[in-house]
């Protein structure tokens, strides 16, 4: 789908770069369900403050899941964007990460305001052999925000504000 958002900061030539979402599966088995996810994408930050997200990806075969940060793609041929330096699929935001692939748990401490984009790939095993992926696209925005002065959110719902706590 064309196109991401301009306002990002940490990709070459933003607007100009298509938002590309992938699932595959091993029809050669099974049936099979893919996971799904129990968390929103957590889009809204707070510059310096520590951060972990998990997707809350559920798999309801029983199947083993692993968990990869990838390069977002731009197209479905393979494409991907193009990071601008001292950003990448394991830093997405700047400042360092941590990213555990066994539970997809992300952790970033922001150092600025700034808008990124990061791509997890949620891989599923059964008995040792891959039967299926997914990958979430998630806009990340920094916002320079104290607990008294959270960011909002409007027209969400139709409802006309929203004001969104971030708490670390």
């Amino acid at each position: 789908e064309c196109c991401r958002n301009n306002a990002i900061t940490t990709i070459n030539n933003p607007g100009g770069q298509q938002l590309c979402v992938e699932a595959t599966l091993n029809n050669s088995l099974s049936c099979n369900n893919s996971p799904t996810f129990s968390q929103y994408p957590t889009p809204f930050l707070c510059a310096g403050n520590y951060f972990c997200y998990n997707n809350g990806a559920q798999e309801s075969d029983g199947d083993s899941l692993v968990y990869t940060l990838i390069t977002p793609l731009n197209t479905g041929n393979g494409g991907t964007v193009n990071y601008t330096s001292n950003y990448s699929p394991t830093n997405p935001v700047g400042g360092g990460s941590t990213f555990d692939p066994a539970t997809g748990n992300l952790c970033i401490t922001p150092p600025s305001v700034i808008s990124g984009v990061l791509a997890i790939q949620v891989s599923e095993y059964r008995n040792g052999i891959l039967v299926g992926s997914i990958i979430r696209d998630i806009q990340i925005n920094v916002f320079a925000c104290t607990a008294v002065n959270p960011p909002q959110l409007s027209g969400v719902d139709l409802i006309s504000v929203v004001t969104v706590l971030v708490i670390d």
